[in-house]
């Protein structure tokens, strides 16, 4: 189970991202199901492979619409001075931005300059390394 945090995920019904707290729900027929929960609407069910876990931290792209970067998810894809694109993952030290390209070895980014350009459930293709 997922410790409370912020969240989000794509939901079901019309594939918005939804933003909130993780919830796992049980119905009276015993159907298990994920949800984000937002205190104005409530439940939210969600596709689950799409839920992703803020990291607390913002991009350093500055826009009218995110005046102090943009929040950074889990599966969100970056752009870093060094690669054209990393997905961020989880690694005994905290979230990190995780490099992969088809070159290399997948490693650890280390610097806080980089700019979110996608996720992989809307990115498929940039999101799959091979």
């Amino acid at each position: 189970m997922r410790e409370i945090g912020k969240y989000r995920g794509k939901r079901k019904d019309n594939k918005e991202w939804a933003y909130g707290f993780y919830i796992e729900t049980i119905s009276p027929a015993g159907f298990h199901g994920v949800a984000i929960y937002d205190p104005e609407i409530g439940d939210i069910p969600v596709i689950p492979e799409t839920i992703g876990e803020s990291v607390g931290l913002k991009d350093c792209k500055r826009t009218r619409e995110y005046p102090e970067g943009q929040e950074i998810y889990e599966g969100d894809l970056l752009l870093t001075p060094h690669e054209p694109c990393s997905m961020v993952a989880w690694c005994s030290c905290g979230w990190m931005p995780f490099l992969r390209d088809q070159q290399t070895e997948p490693r650890f980014y280390l610097g806080r300059d980089v700019e979110v350009i996608g996720n992989i459930h809307e990115n498929e293709s940039q999101g799959k390394s091979g």
